[in-house]
């Protein structure tokens, strides 16, 4: 049944983007969300619908589990962003961006079986269609380019906080247009947003590449537990809680430290595993052209892109990394054969 409506939705996006479009301008109060732990394409991607109803006298809620973080806290209209626990149900509509799969919305997933109709806009490749419409395109570079398309179609008004938003979406979910995600449209979109007053450079820095003390001490720490496994095609990198407590640093600061391992030379996979709790873990993955890493994501409850994926576990990291290195070393000796 996914694989029929993937089909079907990859063939209909324009119809789906017009009904979308439809029940927008119909309705008047809209609740907004994105997965826990959020990145800029999902917070930016809400703020920027957010904005564009809030133009067409819309009533809307941004919802999210927990208080927003560096760096998206930096992003334009980040302070309208709420953490509610109940959940009126006057609402016309919700919307889950960005998000592959129910369990991935936090307490907030009450809100979403409580919602009729759910709308569901995504662009992972895992996605499951939880939505009662789903406007899913896996080719679309991020949700923020999605985003731009259902704000077009819908007529509404752009302007510079809505183009901050859009651009610093796909910005980061392209890794500066330098990802293999990064498309024509993703450049001409980005050209539009330029239009509207956004400055590429101070979004960059300020989004990407603004760093704390706190971030560069927790990168020595890192830095020094990284691990190469398969003859050097997988690359680990390790962040414990004993680190961030020790250097004050919080889970925005390991962004990006996925790609220390990957930028060596001869890795395939790289591996970010980040403690969450005590015997809880996040693994990021990164592949470097072949390995499909949401596939190997999957195996443990995971998603995500081709190249771009991630799982949460629970246990001893002992065995978590080597049932993990089983499921990698299988994959990459197949792909040898």
């Amino acid at each position: 049944m996914r694989d029929f409506l993937q089909g079907w939705n990859q063939i209909n996006h324009e119809i789906i983007l017009s009904k979308i479009a439809a029940l927008l301008t119909r309705g008047k109060k809209f609740l907004l969300m994105t997965h826990k732990d959020p990145d800029v394409d999902g917070i930016g991607s809400m703020l920027a619908l957010g904005r564009a109803l809030i133009s067409k006298n819309k009533e809307i809620v941004l919802l999210t589990e927990e208080p927003l973080v560096s760096p998206v806290i930096f992003l334009e209209g980040a302070d309208k962003v709420v953490q509610i626990l109940s959940f009126p149900d006057d609402y016309d509509a919700v919307l889950a961006l960005d998000c592959a799969e129910k369990s991935r919305i936090g307490f907030s997933k009450a809100f979403v079986d409580n919602a009729e109709p759910l709308i569901n806009i995504d662009h992972h490749g895992t996605n499951d269609f939880f939505g009662d419409i789903n406007l899913v395109d896996e080719k679309s570079s991020s949700t923020g380019e999605l985003i731009y398309r259902l704000i077009k179609n819908a007529g509404f008004p752009m302007d510079l906080a809505v183009a901050k938003n859009i651009y610093a979406a796909i910005m980061t979910d392209t890794g500066s247009f330098r990802y293999s995600n990064t498309t024509p449209l993703s450049f001409r979109i980005a050209a539009e947003m330029m239009d509207y007053g956004v400055k590429p450079w101070e979004l960059s820095r300020r989004i990407m590449d603004e760093y704390g003390h706190a971030r560069l001490k927790l990168l020595r720490l890192a830095l020094d537990t990284i691990e190469f496994h398969n003859k050097g095609q997988i690359g680990i990198i390790m962040i414990t809680k004993e680190m961030f407590e020790a250097t004050h640093a919080d889970r925005a600061d390991s962004d990006k430290f996925v790609d220390y391992p990957r930028f060596v030379s001869g890795v395939e996979l790289a591996v970010l595993i980040r403690q969450k709790g005590e015997n809880e873990y996040k693994f990021s993955l990164r592949s470097n052209g072949l390995i499909d890493v949401a596939r190997l994501a999957s195996r443990f409850g995971g998603g995500g892109h081709i190249r771009a994926a991630g799982f949460d576990a629970d246990g001893s990291i002992s065995d978590l990394k080597r049932k993990f290195l089983q499921e990698a070393n299988q994959v990459l000796d197949d792909l040898s054969n």
